[in-house]
């Protein structure tokens, strides 16, 4: 940063005492056809793992997808919590984890396209 109002962001590695999972819930996804339109849903659940022996604060952050044609929609259904910047399809929890402490967050977001469409990257 050139000024002192600027903040620089940084990684300092991986952390193994500390495990993060994401993945999809199939359980929690679908698919519908309605007017022509396919929406699907995704729910995705992130498990954070503390296995040090003193607590830990930390930030999670992760995304959302976002359209950039206006045949595509979507929406953020469950934001799990998070702090949410819908310019960037940003997520962003402050969570703190007790030692051995497990603890999940989930999100859910639906993309509406033309059926004749193929969406990727969802």
């Amino acid at each position: 940063p050139q000024l002192i109002s600027e903040y620089l962001l940084l990684s300092m590695g991986v952390d193994e005492k500390v495990g993060v999972k994401r993945y999809k819930l199939d359980s929690e996804c679908n698919t519908a056809f309605i007017s022509g339109k396919k929406t699907e849903t995704f729910t995705w659940e992130i498990m954070l793992h503390n296995k040090k022996s003193e607590a830990v604060t930390l930030s999670l952050l992760d995304q959302f997808p976002l359209a950039h044609q206006e045949a595509i929609e979507i929406e953020l259904i469950n934001q799990g919590g998070a702090e949410v910047t819908e310019e960037f399809g940003k997520l962003l929890w402050d969570l703190e984890l007790a030692p051995n402490e497990i603890k999940k967050v989930q999100f859910t977001y639906s993309v509406k396209h033309p059926g004749s469409k193929r969406v990727a990257g969802i």
